[in-house]
């Protein structure tokens, strides 16, 4: 008899269903197409070098005679291709499939021998001909000028390479071919040099029976030469960003970073500015700039704009100390008038440049894959922008925002092959007729893709087990539909893979090698049924490792699964651990008995078993014998150890002997205690005091150690007449200051600081605990007093061991009284997730839990994109929680204060537990013998306990195997999976993203340990930038 176990499943709300696990079939054998396997040998009827044409048959052949009847019964192609049998010269047969055989695929034929095997031959089918990647990679710079070119094939060995191949600017070389890799040698690269390449349409591969369908090109740029002397390297100064903006009563800063190859103490920095006359003439410089390839570092740095036309209206100097390398700031003396410039830092043959706008309209920008949406505002009247235009130069047509300063631009579609990177430009012109250019930054294809599809719907996948053996059968089922539009595909791909993932052929570096390895090994195709599916895979004599089962809508994934496949042996038997105690103390037995027996629960006698304690310092191995019964008694005494305290958590495990058996183990733990007391302690600081409270217990174990496992208090009688020794210091920060640091975000210099611990001793005392086991201490605090207070806390117990403890006093619970100059901003929920129609509330709140206030906030509902956007006067919100955004949405909050865009998000998740349903199981009988008929009766209820129809898979588990492997499976989590908001970009025309600036203001704080009394007293730091021009 063996006993039984059930596993069962809830997925979606339907019907009722039961799908039984197949038997594992018969051994298989994977053979080439071209050998002999148990007296059968299958080869293509048509091939060539690309693979079995599209139009061909298979030819049978057998050593031994067959028969039309024999082949109809044994003889048949996975997922259930027809073929038509004929008889042809020597004893052969022709399969021919009745429909013609599909590109790029692995087909199987399997054939069951009469002594019981399975053999299966496989076959590829031509395959598409493309290049699969490059190295140097497309947009790689500073690349060795003696690198080779690799290209990577998906056909080994393409023939005239040479009349394929482009290079410009042109370089002499020689090719080289080793399989699917063809290299060019290249005579000599030029330093600092950007190169495109293109592989030809044209180029053939497997004797000329494939040709690849379109030209293949990447573009790549070489290392600067630094030895050179016509070059020499002499260091690099590089503004943060190329696009920096202000307002016309803001002044201005640049924040840039400079290096300098010889070792210098300082710098003198002259910046020269620039205007341009016209806004056509900006625009016509920014397009200049843009001719360098912005990935190409060093074809950028010298594709500079000509100023020898521009108008030079300021220049100034600055010296900076190169001592400390830190950001470094040139600060304007003054504000600028409205209008378009460019900047130019320069220092020892060091130059950079970057485009500078004074405007007085702020813009921040959200897109989804089919709009972009703007909002505008005014940085003089601190208020929204109306009937603004904001034209978009690619659509030719503006669009004026409205009274909240918004504006909704749709995108211009992309084709996803264009690497045609450049920023994108938006006119503004105001109802004043001032006119300025928004930078929403570079635009990119949006690729649909490379995006999480599966996402996008409501999906659940389950195999019946986790591991199988190379030539089991991989039971499946699972539910497909749109969160979208609520509909679902009315047929499914299911592909069976090698590896831990899958993924598109070109972005796995292995295909590039062996292109084959990517092909499924498997394809099934199957109906579903409002969504659901079932069906079988039957593995094809894989290798041990890790595979995957993909379920696909055409191209795209929708779930996946993974297994593993292993030669394992199952466990022929279990153990199982129990002990007398979970808790003991230290120098206390604990007993543990180790019961051995067969699934079914018969014992297992004269089992020869390893065990392994671990424990604090305790490390025990050790070996035994179970009895007649299949026990085995082991008995453990932990020992007590210098500086041991507390509880700690121990234990044991135990393991066959015999790894003929399988693998066969079980750990189990329990707790050791050192101390017959226990120490509570409490400090903070109230009412200029510091306080101290401490509670001394006995340590009982009992409730450790009963059935009950609701109540683990191991807290005992109070203790009275203890004696507690307390050292009290207190802990502050030195601030050293390093030098000064420009706030991007308030417009302001602020000065940076360096923070150094310092401990100070404060005093000792001795306490004796009163009757109800309670001592407390209090000492004078300060109002002033900076930093936060710790007391140690010693004592002995009853046998005479050692107790330390730490107790940490605050000004407020929580506040270790760290330096937190540094701003920053969150976006709060009030819950972690919502039911259906619950109002959700957000706040807006800062690093120290303080809500924003006053500020006029955009708040975008995004779900695979923008859903709904509003301005309101307050960075909170209140909403409520629509259904048909489960299972989440995403929130973006974005506050203007005045100055700048504060930018937050949060994801408002749906408490799905609402959906959740409830299994009650029974079966007519305990347990079954072999061959026995089981009844199941099924109950499904809502969370309410109300009857509700229900799809429901069935699985009949085998103990064995599910002791070996184990399996997880929470369909609700995997249902109610998150969807992304869908935004592509984010940007506001006051980022200053090149470098280190602020959220918000604030110093930048840096933190360093002392463990002496006093505090260090570093050297100070060299004064940093911005500092005054050196013309004062």
């Amino acid at each position: 008899m063996w006993k039984r176990i059930m596993a069962i499943f809830l997925v979606l709300i339907l019907c009722v269903s039961v799908m039984w696990v197949a038997n594992p079939i018969a051994p298989v054998t994977k053979v080439s197409a071209d050998t002999y396997r148990s007296g059968f040998s299958i080869v293509p009827e048509k091939e060539d070098a690309s693979g079995v044409l599209l139009d061909s048959g298979f030819i049978l052949s057998s050593q031994s005679p067959l028969t039309i009847d024999y082949i109809k019964e044994n003889v048949s192609m996975r997922e259930g291709n027809l073929f038509s049998i004929t008889p042809a010269a020597e004893g052969r047969f022709i399969l021919k499939p009745t429909e013609s055989l599909e590109q790029n695929k692995i087909y199987f034929i399997d054939v069951k021998a009469q002594a019981g095997n399975t053999v299966s031959f496989a076959f590829q089918t031509k395959r598409d001909f493309t290049v699969l990647g490059s190295l140097p990679d497309n947009m790689s710079s500073y690349v060795p000028v003696d690198t080779g070119i690799e290209l990577y094939f998906s056909y080994p060995d393409v023939e005239n390479i040479s009349k394929h191949f482009e290079i410009t600017p042109k370089v002499n070389g020689r090719f080289e071919t080793n399989g699917y890799t063809t290299v060019f040698i290249p005579k000599k690269l030029k330093a600092g040099t950007v190169y495109n390449v293109t592989i030809k349409k044209g180029l053939t591969a497997a004797n000329k029976s494939v040709s690849l369908a379109e030209d293949y090109t990447f573009s790549f740029e070489t290392s600067p030469d630094e030895s050179a002397t016509a070059d020499p390297y002499k260091g690099d100064l590089y503004i943060n960003n190329n696009w920096i903006e202000y307002g016309t009563t803001e002044v201005p800063a640049v924040g840039f970073d400079l290096y300098m190859r010889e070792r210098m103490d300082s710098a003198e920095v002259t910046l020269n500015l620039y205007r341009f006359k016209t806004l056509d003439d900006f625009i016509k410089a920014i397009r200049k700039k843009e001719e360098a390839p912005y990935w190409a570092s060093y074809a950028s740095s010298k594709n500079r704009i000509d100023t020898s036309k521009l108008e030079n209206i300021l220049e100034f100097k600055q010296s900076f100390n190169l001592q400390k390398w830190q950001q470094k700031y040139m600060l304007f003396p003054e504000a600028l008038e409205h209008g378009y410039y460019l900047v130019e830092l320069s220092t020892d043959e060091l130059s950079s440049q970057a485009f500078l706008q004074i405007s007085d309209i702020t813009a921040y920008s959200i897109s989804d894959k089919d709009k972009t949406l703007f909002w505008l505002n005014d940085l003089k009247t601190k208020a929204a922008v109306k009937g603004t235009e904001v034209f978009d130069f690619e659509l030719g047509k503006g669009f004026l925002s409205g009274s909240s300063g918004l504006v909704e631009i749709p995108n211009v579609k992309k084709d996803d092959n264009d690497d045609n990177y450049t920023q994108k430009l938006y006119r503004i012109t105001t109802t004043d007729g001032k006119v300025s250019l928004i930078n929403a930054g570079y635009s990119y294809s949006y690729n649909n893709n490379y995006t999480d599809n599966g996402s996008l719907n409501w999906r659940y996948m389950q195999t019946d087990r986790t591991l199988y053996k190379p030539n089991d059968t991989v039971e499946f089922w699972g539910f497909v539909k749109s969160r979208i539009d609520g509909t679902f595909p009315d047929d499914i791909t299911v592909e069976l893979a090698s590896g831990g993932y899958y993924y598109p052929m070109r972005s796995n570096i292995m295909s590039r090698f062996l292109p084959f390895l990517s092909n499924p090994l498997e394809t099934l195709k199957l109906k579903t049924d409002g969504g659901f599916y079932e069906g079988n895979i039957r593995l094809p004599a894989v290798d041990p490792g890790s595979y995957t089962i993909t379920v696909k809508d055409g191209d795209k994934i929708l779930s996946s699964n993974y297994f593993s496949v292993e030669n394992y042996i199952k466990p022929q038997y279990k153990l199982e651990i129990t002990s007398d105690k979970n808790a003991v103390f230290v120098d206390e037995e604990i007993t543990f008995t180790i019961k051995a027996s067969f699934f079914d629960g018969t014992p297992v006698a004269n089992v020869p078993l390893n065990y392994y304690i671990n424990g604090y310092n305790d490390n025990i191995n050790g070996q035994g014998v179970t009895d007649k019964n299949g026990i085995l008694e082991i008995k453990h005494t932990p020992k007590y150890y210098t500086n041991m305290q507390g509880e700690s958590y121990a234990g044991i495990n135990v393991s066959a002997q015999f790894p003929e058996t399988g693998e066969i183990n079980e750990y189990y733990n329990f707790r050791a205690f050192a101390n017959d007391i226990n120490i509570q302690s409490k400090g903070e600081i109230k009412d200029k005091k510091g306080v101290i409270d401490l509670t001394v217990n006995e340590v009982v174990l009992d409730t450790l150690n009963d059935d009950d496992s609701t109540n683990d208090d191991y807290i005992g009688a109070p203790v009275a007449g203890q004696k507690l020794n307390l050292s009290i210091v207190h802990i502050t920060w030195e601030k050293i200051e390093t030098g000064d640091e420009y706030d991007a975000i308030n417009k302001v210099v602020r000065k940076t600081y360096e923070y150094r611990e310092k401990k100070t001793p404060v005093g000792t005392a001795t306490l004796t605990t009163a009757s109800d086991g309670t001592a407390r201490h209090e000492f004078t605090v300060k109002p002033d007093d900076e930093g936060y207070y710790t007391a140690q806390v010693t004592t002995l117990d009853g046998n005479n061991r050692s107790i330390k403890s730490e107790v940490w006093i605050y000004k407020n619970h929580g506040d270790k009284g760290y330096p937190q100059d540094y701003e920053y901003f969150n976006l709060k929920a009030d819950k972690e997730s919502y039911k259906a129609g619950e109002t959700v509330n957000v706040q807006i709140i800062n690093n120290k839990e303080k809500p924003l206030e006053g500020m006029p906030t955009l708040f975008v509902e995004a779900r695979n994109g923008i859903q709904n956007y509003q301005v309101i006067g307050q960075p909170a919100l209140s909403m409520i929680f629509p259904e048909d955004y489960a299972p989440n949405y995403h929130l973006h909050g974005i506050a203007f204060n005045g100055k700048t865009y504060i930018r937050t998000n949060a994801s408002i998740a749906y408490d799905y537990n609402e959906k959740k349903i409830n299994l009650k199981i029974k079966t007519d009988k305990e347990a079954y013998k072999p061959g026995d008929n089981m009844t199941i009766s099924l109950e499904a209820t809502d969370i309410n306990g109300k009857p509700v129809p229900a799809k429901v898979n069935i699985s009949l588990v085998d103990e064995a195997l599910l002791k070996l492997s184990g399996q997880y499976i929470d369909p609700l989590a995997q249902l109610y999976s998150w969807i992304g908001d869908g935004i592509i970009s984010s940007a506001s025309t006051r980022d200053d993203s090149g470098g280190p600036v602020r959220v918000a203001g604030g110093v930048n704080t840096t933190f360093a340990q002392d463990a002496k009394s006093e505090a260090a007293m570093p050297t100070p730091a060299p004064s940093a930038a911005p500092e005054a021009p050196a013309s004062e």
